[in-house]
């Protein structure tokens, strides 16, 4: 009978030891996906002293219009305006799921009512990726952020985010990061959609300039960044092709009647391209109440980014082609901050003109306008800030210093300042 029981007690043990393995060699339970949804209701007031380049109803404001005298010399644009909005009230979805391939797998999906169509009550989409995240690397796929609007951004009011002295943009993009200690390394290919290139179609901005220049908008860069400091280098670039055809009339000696033949030739398929390259520095520090930001951007044909800039024809060739030159700017901005629950803040933009480095021998095509020379922000603000509700009202002069003259690198001369006065107040509460 002993000896039954000792038999016994080790088939139990050995049940037990193969139960155990057989719980070890089990496939681990996936992670459940998580979602959790944000947003704000955003109300914003905004008072105008003159007309001015601006979008989403006046609410995305960028830089006050040229005079447009009339046989009185008044001048059209100096009309004051203001209006109340809540339509960039934003509604999103952070999502979290299981590990693909080894890396924790997250998705971000987010809207607002700020329509890119006719229509101002339009849903549209802000962010929609996916990002897969090992302990050094990620791939992330959608769209989102571009990457030269990146993590360092002005602290302001206005919806304009900084723009156009911040580069802003939205757009679909695959990017791979690489981090290792204080150290991140970026890579992406990008291409547009609702913040587009100029050109000569009918709609001066179009889709097709990217879409037709078939290479994606490129960018790399380098950041450290060590406790509450972050110094940044990257650079962008960029190929559009403007035009898929041109007309094209040409002149034959006919030798037969001894006079020239005029030839008609329609849609003559052509393959010239804009190539342009944007270097960018950025900083940033805080510490306790204070912040300091700054961005610098030498551009070449940044209208995609929503700033003021483009390009020109710098040699047309009897069968049509065309070559381009780039119009270059060097624009920078600097924003301070002081605060937590009372917040004040200071931006300060400028943008200089540099020219073409080529001649124009035809057209030119830009965001803003051919004959600016400058233009600089002052923009002071308060806010009172708790953890879901924000109030807050900010001042915006912002100049522009328009010529009569243009030489043939479009740089600009005797000029005059155009100012636009605004005054912004936002009311938002999040969730």
């Amino acid at each position: 009978m002993k000896r039954l029981l000792l038999i016994f007690a080790a088939l139990m043990s050995l049940n037990a030891i193969t139960a155990q393995e057989a719980a070890s060699v089990q496939p681990k339970e996936e992670k459940p996906f998580k979602l959790k949804p944000y947003g704000f209701i955003r109300n914003y007031f905004y008072y105008d002293s003159r007309e001015n380049i601006q979008s989403s109803n006046g609410l995305y404001n960028q830089i006050p219009k040229d005079e447009s005298l009339n046989t009185l010399g008044e001048d059209l644009n100096e009309e004051a305006s203001a209006t109340f909005l809540a339509m960039t009230t934003r509604l999103g979805l952070n999502i979290t799921g299981p590990d693909v391939l080894g890396a924790a797998s997250s998705a971000k999906i987010e809207t607002d009512f700020n329509g890119f169509s006719s229509s101002t009550t339009m849903l549209r989409i802000r962010h929609a990726y996916m990002k897969l995240d090992w302990k050094h690397n990620s791939i992330l796929a959608g769209q989102t952020w571009h990457p030269m609007y990146g993590e360092v951004f002005p602290d302001v009011l206005g919806l304009a985010s900084g723009s156009p002295f911040q580069p802003f943009s939205r757009t679909p993009q695959v990017r791979y990061d690489y981090s290792v200690s204080n150290v991140k390394l970026s890579l992406a290919a990008l291409y547009q959609l609702q913040y587009l290139s100029v050109g000569p179609q009918k709609e001066a901005a179009n889709i097709s300039y990217s879409k037709y220049g078939v290479l994606p908008e490129l960018y790399a860069s380098v950041e450290f960044k060590k406790g509450e400091f972050t110094l940044g280098a990257g650079i962008d670039y960029s190929r559009i092709k403007p035009r898929n055809t041109v007309d094209v009339v040409k002149i034959k000696a006919n030798y037969v009647t001894q006079k020239n033949d005029t030839i008609n030739i329609k849609n003559k398929k052509v393959s010239d391209y804009v190539n342009a390259f944007s270097p960018m520095v950025y900083v940033k520090y805080s510490t306790g109440m204070f912040g300091i930001s700054a961005k610098s951007v030498l551009g070449e044909n940044t209208a995609q980014l929503n700033m003021m800039s483009g390009y020109g024809e710098s040699d047309i060739d009897e069968d049509g082609n065309r070559e381009y030159t780039p119009l270059r700017s060097s624009t920078s901005w600097i924003d301070l901050s002081y605060g937590k629950k009372y917040k004040i803040n200071l931006f300060l933009g400028y943008s200089k003109n540099l020219g073409t480095s080529k001649k124009i021998e035809g057209e030119v095509f830009v965001r803003g306008a051919k004959n600016i020379d400058q233009f600089y922000r002052i923009a002071p603000a308060i806010s009172y800030n708790l953890k879901h509700f924000i109030f807050g009202i900010e001042y915006e002069l912002t100049t522009v210093a328009y010529g009569k003259k243009i030489d043939d690198k479009c740089k600009v001369s005797d000029t005059h300042n155009v100012s636009n006065n605004r005054i912004c107040s936002m009311i938002k509460y999040n969730f």
